[in-house]
């Protein structure tokens, strides 16, 4: 075991190195609110990446606002569809995709992931899965969101997510699993 003497005292002193291992292997603090956009898209029969636009107004696009609350390694997630133009957003009431995920996150040096189940969605399509006996099961749908920190904000799977200044609720902290 590697230790420390002082010169003057010339006494030994593990709790040095108790110190400094505490520290190498100190997580860092994620907790908090955040706030992110993330585009609506799909992979077209050919491979290409089809983004929906409003079908009214050609110049908006269509994002998934993302609210991620994460405390104390588990995390809840609130995504609702908002319509984007330059600083213009507008946000849907009706259009359908509220989807709310509950999870708990791994920390590891400056990696971060969360891993996420859907506990629900509004107006969205469920998907099933008929079992050899004919019964038909709700397909549990999961999100893996992996990324690092950046000067206190966090990029996951390429999506700046911004730290907010206030906590807040949301409804993901308090839905059940939708069965």
């Amino acid at each position: 075991m590697l230790q420390f003497i002082f010169i003057g005292s010339m006494k030994k002193c593990p709790l040095v190195i108790l110190v400094f291992v505490l520290f190498s292997c100190h997580k860092r603090n994620i907790n908090g609110v955040y706030k992110g956009l993330e585009e609506i898209c799909t992979i077209d029969s050919t491979g290409k990446k089809v983004c929906y636009g409003d079908e009214i107004d050609r110049k908006k696009k269509w994002y998934y606002l993302s609210v991620l609350k994460i405390k104390h390694g588990k995390v809840f997630m609130d995504q609702s569809p908002v319509t984007v133009y330059r600083n213009d957003t507008s946000y849907s009431a009706s259009d359908g995709g509220f989807f709310y995920y509950r999870g708990s996150t791994i920390t590891r040096n400056d990696s971060i992931i969360l891993n996420l189940i859907e506990l629900s969605c509004d107006y969205c399509g469920r998907r099933i899965k008929t079992n050899p006996n004919g019964s038909i099961t709700k397909v549990i749908e999961t999100k893996l969101l992996s990324g690092h920190s950046l000067n206190g904000d966090l990029v996951l799977n390429g999506i700046l997510f911004k730290k907010m200044k206030t906590d807040t609720s949301l409804e993901s902290e308090h839905r059940p699993l939708d069965k």
